[in-house]
Parts: structure tokens; sequence; C-alpha cells
């Protein structure tokens, strides 16, 4: 069995709708929001969209801070998936070649048992019979 290269794709099970909304807030949204921070998923519930609506900035000069803001959280947020991205893939490759390995050693196995099975039937059948 040979490796083969996957390319990332969208997950086929994800109802078409569901891609053009923001995620849902995961483990890690919701880590970051108990200690203060906010994420993407985080400021897209309706809990914070209503908030954002109700409380705007109240000049030019305070948006541009809050945007500043958003924009560094985005830039970490970025950066995580970044790092994550690497590992996932490593580990996608290391799975996918401990699967080869195992493939192959069961057609191996497989070979050197139907081999012994052979012997012993030709063997048997060779055996004076009493």
């Amino acid at each position: 069995m040979e490796s083969k290269t996957h390319k990332s794709r969208p997950s086929a099970s994800l109802d078409p709708t569901q891609r053009d909304k923001p995620a849902r807030p995961g483990a890690i949204d919701i880590e970051v929001g108990r200690r203060g921070g906010s994420t993407i998923a985080l400021d897209a519930t309706d809990q914070a969209m209503q908030r954002a609506k109700k409380d705007p900035p109240k000049n030019l000069t305070e948006r541009i801070e809050q945007l500043t803001r958003e924009n560094g959280g985005l830039r970490l947020q970025l950066a995580y998936h970044q790092k994550i991205q690497g590992a996932i893939c490593q580990l996608r490759d290391d799975a996918q070649f401990a699967v080869d390995r195992m493939g192959n050693a069961l057609v191996t196995f497989t070979a050197e048992e139907d081999k012994a099975a052979q012997d012993l039937q030709e063997a048997m059948e060779a055996a004076p019979h009493t």
C-alpha cells in the first residue's frame, strides 16, 4: 500500500448553509472568554452582536482602538491556527504511514499464513496414513 497525499478540503458532512455562518464557540473559545479575551466565534454569538449594537463606540478614536484590538486578536488567532495546522498535517502524515505499514504487515502475514497452511496440507497428504 502506498502513501496518499491528501489535500485540505471542507468536510463533506457539513451542511452547505453552515459554511456561510460563523463557527460556534468551541472549548478554546470558551476558555479565552473566561479569561477575558475574545475570539471571532465569541464575537459572532447573538449575545455579543446585540451588545455591540447597544454599546456602539462613542467616537472615531474609540472605534479605531476597538478595531485595532480586534485586528490584534485576529492576528493571534491566525498564528495559533497556522501553528496547529502544521501539527495536524504531521499527525495525518504519521497516521497514514502507520496505516500503510499495518496494511503491508497484514498482506505479508496473510501470505505467510496461506503458505504455511498450504505446506501443512501438502505434508499431511504426503504422510503415510495409518
